[in-house]
């Protein structure tokens, strides 16, 4: 199985204060801008919702924005999947990105790896692996993948990478990324 990085680049702080905002214009316009991605959602993981209880991607949206996280066991999942309909909500996914397989596996710094959500939902054992990285440090980043891409280290990723660096860099806003 071949695994892939998704990359938004968001306001962080605007995501941040997304929790907790009981903004129902936000989840309203989430839940009808994101809906062929929740639906794809609930059919994927039906057999989690329908047998092990997981919420429903939407619910999941519901709780963040409301800022009461009730997570079920084994079932942090679905809020990675609701962060990133927020992420595609409020920012923009980059595509020439292409396919980034594992950062880890990349050879410099990394601060995005900090395993990390930027707001405060349950870290899944699993997957999605959610990051991020605020707009104060992508030029630190952006100078490490340089220069890795100069020592010959990696290119193929590195130089999608540094697409998605050079994109938050123009915009003045941070990153969050997603691996499953």
């Amino acid at each position: 199985m071949s695994y892939s990085t998704q990359f938004y680049v968001v306001d962080i702080e605007r995501l941040k204060s997304a929790f907790g905002s009981n903004d129902d214009a936000l989840l309203r316009a989430t839940v009808r801008d994101q809906a062929a991605e929740i639906e794809s959602n609930s059919e994927w993981f039906q057999p989690e919702i329908n047998e092990e209880g997981a919420p429903r991607v939407e619910q999941a949206l519901a709780e963040i924005i409301r800022g009461s996280v009730n997570v079920p066991e084994d079932c942090e999942f679905q809020y990675g999947y609701a962060l990133e309909l927020l992420c595609m909500q409020l920012g923009e996914r980059v595509k020439e990105a292409g396919d980034v397989s594992f950062l880890h596996e990349l050879p410099f710094g990394r601060k995005l790896l900090d395993g990390r959500a930027p707001v405060s939902i349950p870290p899944s054992p699993d997957f999605p692996e959610i990051g991020h990285l605020l707009a104060a440090d992508v030029f630190g980043e952006l100078a490490r993948v340089r220069e890795a891409i100069a020592d010959g280290d990696h290119q193929y990723d590195c130089e999608r990478y540094l697409r998605v660096l050079e994109k938050a860099y123009a915009a003045g806003k941070g990153i969050v990324s997603f691996t499953y």
